[in-house]
């Protein structure tokens, strides 16, 4: 087991990671930059030696920590004797200290930033020409960008911040509720199914709301009171085993025309009564095979609470 080289890579990854956790305890170093800057070696080779890799955690990487931060490098190597050359102490367990480290904030971005505002790789690969491949890899620190695609994305995440801070419904805080689509409207005849990343849209950010969200206007009086012309209502695909009748739901004929009503049970199984809060309109039956899709209400506000 002792030639084994993974077990042997592990092991001194670990030994690595303690050795770290007891430099940032006796507040001797914070970050990986402040490791680099000692050791005189790039920020990426550091990250890399710390996540274990064997080509970047070799013996002369760790003799060199060992010697700039005082440690006992036949330890480090080969667990000889103890972590530090003079006395004894106590090693933190590896549990006992959180690795803090000062990563590329564009790598960020791409790992966890964009979730928050619905990006995928492909939009960001469609917007910036930079392959979809090289921003896989790079967000988690197995490539890197040239000068030029830095600069583009760069530019790109700058974009996509101010978008979303200066436009967005709410505090552009935590994962995005959905989107409002201000020329959509409900009972307009608009073909809900055709929604793309083209259209006018705008982030929506609301606590607690669920996500995935289409936000349209509320179109005409047959929902009114309940819902007036002009109201905003939060949507989301349903199946319609799941409908619960005399709820109301955002419905789409074949021909592409989208009302808002109260859904109830028809005279069969292949039927549904649409139904209006406004008793102006009387009710009518349709039958299923003439509906493409349902939208559950998940909500609605109007212009007096925006």
């Amino acid at each position: 087991m002792e030639n084994n080289p993974n077990i042997n890579i592990i092991d001194k990854k670990n030994r690595l990671d303690r050795a770290v956790a007891y430099l940032k305890g006796e507040q001797i170093i914070k970050t990986q930059k402040d490791i680099s800057k000692k050791m005189g070696i790039s920020e990426e080779t550091i990250s890399r030696a710390l996540k274990g890799l064997e080509k970047y955690l070799t013996d002369s990487f760790l003799e060199k920590f060992a010697y700039e931060f005082g440690l006992n490098p036949e330890w480090l190597k080969n667990n000889n004797g103890s972590m530090l050359t003079q006395q004894e102490q106590k090693v933190p367990e590896e549990d006992e200290y959180e690795e803090e480290e000062e990563e590329d904030e564009l790598a960020l971005f791409l790992r966890e930033e964009r979730k928050n505002y619905d990006l995928t790789l492909t939009d960001i690969h469609e917007k910036t020409g930079i392959p979809q491949k090289v921003l896989k890899e790079f967000q988690w620190g197995d490539a890197q960008l040239t000068d030029r695609q830095r600069y583009t994305l760069t530019q790109y995440v700058e974009e996509a911040r101010e978008y979303f801070q200066e436009n967005a419904i709410g505090i552009p805080k935590g994962r995005i509720t959905g989107y409002y689509y201000p020329e959509v409207n409900a009972s307009a005849g608009f073909d809900l199914t055709t929604f793309n990343n083209e259209e006018t849209r705008v982030p929506i950010f609301i606590p607690n709301f669920g996500s995935n969200v289409i936000f349209i206007n509320v179109y005409g009086d047959s929902m009114y009171p309940k819902y007036k012309s002009g109201d905003m209502i939060g949507i989301k695909p349903v199946e319609f085993p799941y409908i619960v009748f005399g709820h109301p739901y955002v419905v789409v004929f074949d021909n592409g025309d989208t009302n808002i009503k109260y859904v109830q049970k028809g005279s069969d199984e292949h039927h549904v009564i649409l139904a209006s809060e406004n008793p102006k309109y009387e009710p009518r039956e349709y039958p299923l095979s003439i509906i493409r899709c349902f939208f559950t209400v998940k909500g609605s506000f109007n212009k007096e609470r925006m």
